[in-house]
């Protein structure tokens, strides 16, 4: 997943700027624990949508 992606969803999800930080922050939050999941994951397909998605704990998510 990009970058721009999540700050689209943020942004459509609500016009007010505390929201969608908080919505960045909630979905950081879920890819990290995805990407902490994953290690116990054997179906290779979900494993690698899973893995791309967890990238985005990494990511300095500012909406400037």
């Amino acid at each position: 997943m990009k970058k721009e992606e999540v700050i689209n969803k943020a942004q459509n999800f609500s016009k007010n700027p505390l929201r969608q930080e908080g919505y960045i922050a909630g979905f950081q939050a879920c890819c990290n624990i995805i990407r902490k999941a994953m290690c116990e994951c054997y179906n290779d397909e979900f494993l690698t949508k899973m893995e791309e998605m967890s990238e985005v704990s990494f990511m300095e998510l500012d909406l400037d």
